[in-house]
């Protein structure tokens, strides 16, 4: 677990581009396992990690058999240490986790009441627990507390496939997505994000750096586009 969660961290952070404060890591994900009891001093020191950067947490949670109850006292926990290290925690809901969808974590988040939990928003996590056509409600009840937001390209929601460990079906290139992409980006710009929006790549074929150019060019034509102007 050194190796997966603590190395590529004080990887990351020695780096040139993160050094010279060229590049801002926007969090540290960890996949939390609560069944693991490795995991509560490892959260530890990647917090300590994050420390000198103001880098938050970013976790996800694995809770086979624990209740909502459980988990709230932890992300309770968490936040309260990272509290003392002037670091945020931020939830990420994902599928065939305990938190599902970004309105089930909210609830946590409220439940926990700590003032640096924060929630993340992910696009392909909502269209997983099938949230597609009530996107601008999810927004609208979660979007205080979202510190992070990622896109990708999609299928139409008759051919999601919820559950599976293929993620291909809402994981995709931004450019040429059946799903509405550009509809969500214009729901957060509407609801006053102004956060870091990042794009997941997650086994997407073709050139890295063309796929992320693309997208770079499609995210900045949507942001000139929605964004209020004067």
């Amino acid at each position: 677990m050194e190796r997966r969660s603590v190395r590529p961290a004080r990887k990351t952070f020695a780096s040139d581009a993160v050094a010279s404060r060229r590049l801002r890591v926007f969090g540290v994900y960890f996949p939390y396992t609560l069944t693991n009891p490795a995991h509560r001093p490892l959260a530890s020191r990647i917090l300590s990690l994050c420390r000198p950067h103001g880098t938050p947490l970013w976790i996800t949670m694995q809770a086979p058999g624990a209740s909502d109850e459980n988990v709230t006292a932890l992300l309770r926990e968490l936040a309260d240490e990272a509290a003392t290290h002037g670091l945020e925690v931020i939830y990420y809901p994902h599928d065939n986790h305990h938190c599902l969808d970004a309105e089930h974590a909210h609830r946590l988040i409220t439940a926990a009441d700590r003032p640096n939990l924060f929630n993340s928003l992910h696009l392909h996590q909502e269209l997983r627990a099938g949230h597609a056509h009530r996107l601008a409600e999810v927004v609208a009840r979660v979007m205080p507390r979202v510190r992070l937001v990622s896109v990708s390209g999609a299928n139409l929601p008759d051919r999601i496939n919820r559950g599976s460990n293929d993620w291909s079906d809402v994981v995709q290139p931004l450019t040429g997505s059946a799903f509405d992409v550009a509809g969500f980006y214009r729901l957060l710009v509407q609801s006053g994000y102004t956060g870091p929006v990042g794009v997941q790549n997650w086994k997407i074929p073709g050139a890295p750096r063309e796929h992320h150019a693309a997208s770079l060019r499609l995210l900045r034509q949507w942001r000139a586009s929605f964004s209020p102007h004067p």
